[in-house]
């Protein structure tokens, strides 16, 4: 897994963050996406947590998830935690593949993640129920035994690849209102 973070700040409140992206190698088990609200949780060990919107372009068809994650330092053999998703199957893959660019976009504002698929809306989530889960990352990892992590709207932005080559372009953040 690849996380190349951009902004370590969107330096406002609400923001909505968008980029373009086409998965280059369309290999199973890949994902290329964003990343939103990172934040490293140090004890005792780099605990990195974010949300992401990703997407596998593999046949038959494409699938899209919106999910929340803590993810041990790659020095460390833990897996990643999954948290909530919003999973949206069954999009039809780009006829020409190689060509096919994808556009994402996830808006962080007034406790709510807004997310969109190219021009599809996917389900919205509510900080709050985000909150929740982190809440609950010390009873399932006890290496967060005493952080207590919270979900930092704020936190870092950046590209987000697994198993994959993927390209980017058009990258945006925009405050909102």
């Amino acid at each position: 897994m690849t996380l190349v973070e951009l902004l370590d700040d969107p330096g406002v409140d609400g923001y909505r963050f968008s980029v373009e992206v086409r998965d280059d190698t369309f290999a199973p088990k890949a994902w290329v996406g964003l990343y939103y609200a990172h934040q490293v949780v140090r004890n005792p060990v780099p605990v990195h947590m974010f949300g992401k919107l990703h997407f596998s372009d593999k046949d038959p068809e494409t699938v899209v998830a919106l999910q929340h994650c803590c993810m041990v330092s790659p020095e460390n053999s833990e897996p990643p935690l999954a948290g909530p998703a919003v999973i949206v199957p069954g999009f039809p893959p780009g006829k020409q593949r190689a060509e096919r660019w994808r556009a994402l976009s996830v808006e962080v504002n007034n406790g709510k993640v807004l997310s969109t698929f190219d021009t599809l809306e996917l389900r919205n989530w509510d900080l709050a129920t985000i909150a929740k889960w982190a809440k609950r990352l010390p009873e399932l990892f006890p290496p967060l035994k005493n952080a207590g992590p919270n979900i930092i709207p704020r936190g870092g932005l950046g590209l987000y690849v697994l198993n994959c080559k993927a390209s980017f372009r058009n990258g945006r953040v925009v405050p909102v209102r």
